[in-house]
């Protein structure tokens, strides 16, 4: 993190992640806008992502990567 928080502290919303976070909805690259503490939480990490254009409508599976460590898949419903 980055800056680092106080042990025990709630995040503000600006406290970013070092390491690399990347997603892919639907196998399609996804921006990520934002990775990072969420704001009023102590130790929950929040991560913002733009869902791509021309993806087929439907439940898509959602993945991160983090440092190249990959997630597990979600489904995500796409309109």
């Amino acid at each position: 993190m980055s800056p680092t928080p106080a042990d025990g502290a709630a995040g503000t919303g600006k406290e970013l992640t070092v390491a690399a976070t990347t997603a892919t909805v639907g196998g399609t690259n996804a921006p990520v806008s934002f990775s990072g503490l969420a704001a009023d939480f102590v130790v929950l990490y929040q991560v913002n992502v733009q869902v791509p254009t021309g993806l087929a409508s439907g439940n898509q599976p959602l993945v991160l990567s983090v440092s190249g460590v990959l997630s597990k898949a979600v489904m995500v419903a796409v309109k």
